[in-house]
Order: C-alpha cells, then structure tokens, then sequence
C-alpha cells in the first residue's frame, strides 16, 4: 500500500513551520514533527528545516509496524531508517530523521520534538527534576516524564520505549529537548502553548560588542565577526562567558559546533567553530554552515536565561565523541553545508 497523506496534513504542515519559524523552540535542521495515519508515520526529513514546512516536501512516510518491531529486536538496525519508507511516496529520496524510532513508538497520532530554550534552561541543569516539577504544577491535569540523556537515534529510543508511562503527553528530555505527544494536530498546539507559559525564563539584556576590538582580531585569525548582535552575548554578558567554559550542553552544539569553545585568539590551531572574545564578543571561524550560526544564537539564548551559579551538567567527552563520530550525523551536516553554499 502506498502512502497517502492524511486530511489534515495541511494542519500539520502549519504546526510544523510554526514551531520551526520561532527561534527559541527550534533552531536549524534541529527538531522534527510527525502524523500517523494507515500504518505510516509520516516524519521530518534528516537535514531538512521545520522552517520550510509549507515551502517545499520536507515530511517522508515510514512503516510504522515494521520499524518497531527492528527497534524491539536489533535497536541498531534502526539507525538508518531509509528501509522503511516507502519510497514511491518520497520522490525526492529523503532520509528519515534520526528520531524516527521514538515517533512511531509514541502511541499517540501527532508528535513534535524540539529544543525549546525556556526548557533547555531546566534540562541543562542537576536541579532539573526539582524545578521542572514547579514549573509544571501549574499544569496539573498533564502527564509528563523526565528522560536521562541518550544518544538521539536508537538509544535514546530504546530507553523511551523501556520506560514510557501510559498516557504520557510531554516527555523532558535531559539535555536535548521536549517531545509533546497529541490525539491531533490541535492537541499538540495547545499544549505547546501551555509549557512555553509556565517553563518560560526571563533573559538578561544582550551587552553591546566592542567591534573595533573583534576587527582587530579577526584580521590576525582570519576568524570573521557575526551580523547577530545575540551571538556577542557569548563574549559580553560576563555570567554568559563563565558558564560558556563549562561545556558541550546540548546534542545539536557538539554536532554544529564542536567539542568547545576557544577564548584565546593565540590557541585556534584546532580551528574551533567559534572564539569568544570577553568583554568584546564573538567571532567565527569563516565557513561556518548556516546551521552551525544558528546554533550559535541558540546557546547564546540559553546562557542568557541561566544565573551565574546554575549547576549545569553538560555532556559527557564520551557522549560528544560518540554524536562527532556518528555516521547519521555526519549525513546532516553534509547536508547543512550544501544548503550553505
């Protein structure tokens, strides 16, 4: 049987580029959405933007049965969902997204991962449970859970499909993001309205840069200044450039911008993707991809919303090695680069 869209994809589509389209929920080709309907699990496209919804096919219809019962047999067949599309409903060959796995298992019709900043700014942190059950006791009537941090892909799978509670709605992830799971494309609007009310964090006022300063230095590195007045926040805002120090915090950051950041314009023999320049700002290293800028602008939300002592807990050096070296990563990139040039 070949796919057919459902009736209302055009709904879905709409939800999809409106979460896509707002930079404090998702950023880049991060974050993926899906709609269920006759045995396939119609998903986001790896590497494709959420932005683009409603401008060109991004969405690909896999098997759900089929996909589920690999999952719950050998988890790292998974990995590379291209064998359950079917292909004559996706003409222009594009790849699963590498959170299909967890789409499919969720039982409910409409799903929509992102990486929200307000939330973000819990997740990032060892007091997370604490304040996320605050936060969402002014949502009482819905049923969440908090998720460790996994690998994306088959693991963090495996681990959601090991302890899912019936009737979960909203599923924190640790590090990485939120998925919210509905009945319908409606469902899952009006909760995505409800958590930005009640997880939502002030942020601090983004200092102004010392451009003459970052001129001066981008000359000697060869490193090239950012059009984005958030981006400098990273070198500006002092509590912003202490916690930058501290690590790799989300996923997405070690993908598009490596395993740190640089504050010393003399030690860039590495070429990392960006060099803070304390109480200046930030520069770039020059072929940045646009999903590597946009990342820049996500951390640099994220900093801003978090107080100088938060107890962050970023990701583990084997936890960054494992998502640099991942072959479904490294296909996303490819990607970002080619939509870059």
């Amino acid at each position: 049987m070949t796919a057919a869209t459902p009736a209302d994809f055009d709904a879905f589509l709409l939800l999809s580029a409106r979460i896509g389209s707002n930079r404090l929920l998702t950023q880049g080709a991060g974050g993926n959405t899906s709609i269920k309907s006759d045995g396939f699990t119609w998903i986001k496209a790896s590497g494709t933007w959420l932005a683009e919804a409603l401008e060109r096919s991004i969405m690909v219809p896999v098997r759900t049965s089929p996909l589920l019962q690999a999952l719950r047999t050998d988890p790292r067949s998974i990995e590379n969902p291209t064998v359950y599309v079917d292909q004559d409903a996706n003409p222009a060959g594009l790849r699963p997204s590498i959170e299909t796995a967890f789409h499919c298992l969720l039982p409910q019709r409409v799903v929509a991962h992102f990486h929200g900043i307000d939330a973000l700014a819990h997740l990032v942190c060892a007091d997370r449970h604490a304040t996320l059950s605050a936060a969402m006791a002014g949502l009482p009537g819905l049923r969440w859970q908090l998720f460790d941090y996994f690998r994306p892909g088959a693991p963090l799978a495996a681990e959601i499909d090991a302890h899912l509670r019936p009737g979960t709605e909203v599923l924190f992830l640790a590090n990485h993001g939120v998925i919210i799971a509905g009945a319908s494309v409606d469902a899952v609007g009006q909760i995505l309205d409800q958590l930005s009310d009640v997880l939502i964090r002030p942020a601090r006022a983004v200092p102004p840069a010392a451009p003459d300063r970052l001129a001066a230095i981008a000359v000697q590195t060869g490193y090239v200044l950012s059009d984005d007045p958030l981006h400098n926040s990273l070198g500006t805002d002092a509590i912003s450039s202490a916690l930058a120090r501290i690590g790799v915090l989300m996923p997405d950051q070690a993908i598009f911008l490596g395993n740190g950041f640089c504050f010393d314009p003399e030690q860039i023999s590495q070429q990392p993707a960006v060099l803070i320049v304390e109480g200046a700002g930030v520069l770039l290293r020059a072929d940045l991809s646009k999903g590597a800028v946009e990342m820049v602008g996500c951390v640099a939300e994220l900093l801003r919303r978090l107080p100088g002592n938060a107890p962050l807990v970023p990701l583990r050096a084997g936890d960054v090695d494992q998502l640099l070296n991942w072959e479904a990563e490294i296909y996303r990139q490819s990607l970002d680069r080619k939509s870059s040039t």
